[in-house]
Parts: C-alpha cells; sequence; structure tokens
C-alpha cells in the first residue's frame, strides 16, 4: 500500500466533476406517506432519536444489476429487490441501473421502507438504496466524471446510522481493456473525494470498477488509510471473482469466452481507533470502523433461466465504533450475531 496522497487530476481552480444536485430524493417516500397523524417536524426528530441506537453490524450491498439488458428483465429486478429483503440491507449501491428498474424498486421499496436516490433518470446510471429504519438520509450530489465517454460518474450520498455520520458513494468506472487511463483518473477521484470526507466519518465506496489488479499496482497501491474489503479481510477465494462466466450464462459471446475478473469492490476508510473506556479493555486501542464479512449473493439461478446479474452481489457487514460500552456488542459477538446462510 502506497501512502502518497491522492491529487486531483486535471486543470486547476477548482473541481471540474463537481455539479451539486439537490438532495431532494423523488423516489424517497414523504414523512407524510409514512405517517399521516404526524407531522414532518415530529417523525424527523422521533427517526433521529431511534438513530443514537446501536443495531449491530452496517450491512452493505454492492451490485452491477445489468439494467441494460433487457431479457427478463422485471424478473430480474424483483430478484434483486427479493435478496436486498431477504437480507435486510442496509444499504446498496447499484450500478447499471435504467429508469424502469427504478421504478420497479421504488414500487417495492415503498413497502419494504426503503428509500432509493438515482444518480441520474436518463440512459443508465447508479443508485443508492437506504433502509429507512436503520440510515437516516441527509443529502445527496453527483460528480459527473469530465473525461468520460461512457456517462460515468460518482454518487455520494450523506447519511447517520446509529448517531454517526456516513458517508456513502458508489460508481460504474470506465469499462473495457483500453479505457485504462481513464479508468485510473476516475479512481483517483473517488479516493479524494474519500479522503474529503469529516475525519471522525464513516466512509464506503461500492462499485463496479472494471478495475485490473496491475492498474492499482501502477498508481503505487491504494493511498494510506484507504482498505479494500476483500483484501482485508484476507482475499477470500470464494469472494474473488464477481464477473465470472463460467458460472455465469446471461451472456454468450462469439467467440466463447470465459473471463473471471474481480470488477466490484468495496473500499473503506480507515477511522482512527479510539482508547477504549471499558474497564474489562484497559486502555487497548479498539478498532473504530472494520469490515466483518464478505459474501456473494445473486448466485442462484431464476425460474426464468437468467441470473439476476452478469455479476454476483458482494454483501459485506461492517462493525461501526465497536467499544463494548458504546455499542454492546464486539467483533467477535457481532460475527457470531451474522446470519450468513442464503440469499
Amino acid at each position: 500500500m502506497g501512502d502518497q496522497p491522492v491529487h486531483e487530476e486535471g486543470a486547476g481552480g477548482g473541481d471540474p466533476t463537481r455539479e451539486p444536485v439537490e438532495s431532494v430524493n423523488p423516489w424517497r417516500p414523504s414523512l407524510e406517506q409514512a405517517n399521516p397523524d404526524s407531522d414532518q417536524e415530529s417523525n424527523s426528530s422521533s427517526s433521529s432519536k431511534d438513530s443514537d441506537v446501536d443495531e449491530g453490524p452496517l450491512s452493505v450491498l454492492c451490485w452491477n444489476v445489468d439494467g441494460l439488458m433487457r431479457d427478463k428483465w422485471r424478473e430480474r429486478a424483483q430478484a434483486v429487490y427479493d435478496v436486498v429483503s431477504k437480507n435486510s440491507v442496509d444499504v446498496v449501491f447499484l450500478q447499471e441501473v435504467v429508469i424502469s428498474f427504478v421504478i420497479h424498486l421504488s414500487g417495492c421499496a415503498k413497502e419494504g421502507d426503503y428509500s432509493i436516490i438515482p444518480g441520474d433518470t436518463e440512459g443508465y446510471f447508479t443508485a443508492v438504496m437506504l433502509k429507512n429504519s436503520r440510515v437516516r438520509f441527509i443529502s445527496h450530489e453527483i460528480f459527473p466524471f469530465p473525461t468520460s465517454t461512457m456517462m460515468r460518474h460518482l454518487l455520494a450520498v450523506k447519511a447517520e446510522v446509529s448517531g454517526r455520520e456516513l458517508y456513502l458513494l458508489t460508481s460504474h468506472l470506465e469499462s473495457m481493456g483500453p479505457k485504462s487511463e481513464e479508468r485510473v483518473r476516475q479512481l483517483r477521484r473517488v479516493l479524494r473525494r474519500m479522503a474529503l470526507a469529516p475525519a471522525h466519518a464513516a466512509v464506503i465506496f461500492g462499485g463496479d470498477t472494471n478495475l485490473r489488479d496491475k492498474e492499482v499496482r501502477r498508481m503505487g497501491g491504494l493511498p494510506g488509510g484507504v482498505a479494500d474489503v476483500w483484501e482485508e479481510l484476507g482475499c477470500p477465494e470464494e469472494a474473488r471473482y464477481t464477473w465470472d462466466l463460467s458460472l455465469n450464462d446471461n451472456h454468450q459471446f462469439d467467440p466463447p469466452a470465459t473471463p473471471r475478473l474481480r470488477f466490484d469492490r468495496l473500499l473503506f476508510r480507515r477511522v482512527e481507533p479510539r482508547r477504549s473506556s471499558s474497564p474489562a479493555a484497559g486502555s487497548a486501542a479498539v478498532a473504530a470502523f472494520a469490515p466483518l464479512s464478505l459474501r456473494f449473493v445473486g448466485t442462484e439461478r431464476l425460474p426464468c433461466g437468467k441470473f439476476p446479474s452478469d455479476h454476483w452481489g458482494l454483501l459485506a457487514h461492517f462493525q461501526l465504533w465497536a467499544e463494548r460500552d458504546e455499542a454492546g456488542l464486539d467483533a467477535t459477538d457481532a460475527l457470531q450475531a451474522l446470519d450468513v446462510s442464503g440469499e
């Protein structure tokens, strides 16, 4: 891992990617709809109060849902939501979303207590889903990549969970081998955004990066303070190839090809360990924010004959500020509490 700082590329004079979008989510159910007998102010206060209660590990799903593939899209969109709902995922990063997918998911989400924050409404784009009972949405911004030829952008969401600030970023970096230079340029912009979040906040990026390992090595590795969840958990082979055409036959190539690549990645910014005030822990430093587990979802073939996507979904769990005296749960307890069976 390199320690070099990540610098924004391009000419000086401000951030050329900055095009803030109004922080109003058209797919978010209004508080009046959720509780017609209460006003917005009282509901907001209640939600904020509930967010201070720790509810264990934070679940995060990253998935390129292949919305551009029209074949069996309704069945596949429903399958994506079913995985989210069954696992009660707190935060969902979606890539290659199209408006029909968003409309379908939003219909399910209103019944399932989820909000959807889309990165666009035209073409294909990214989106973030939040479980309202766990994660409080604050605002979002969209940063188009100015030199992308594929309409790629970074979607950044500010939220709060268990009383802690949470910065959530997702992107679909430039595709195809010849676009390596642009892909690395976009990754540097993502890393810069991660670095700009307040030091005390938890920061997670999830996306279809299209990265090859050699590209990360060529840029000197990830900067100090940022880690790849897969690497942090010991590089589990069973969660390696997120785009594995030796197993996933949603797309057929001519001539036949079965590439296996780790395109989809979750990155997180380390938070400095704090000294525990628990008598049992003494003065030992405890991890403030760390991944606990990582596995694939969406690996079962649907009755329609397709998989939900040509990518497997990456489902991770994170421990948030693991002191017993604050959260009442340490990392060992959290792992034992996770239900990692099924999808």
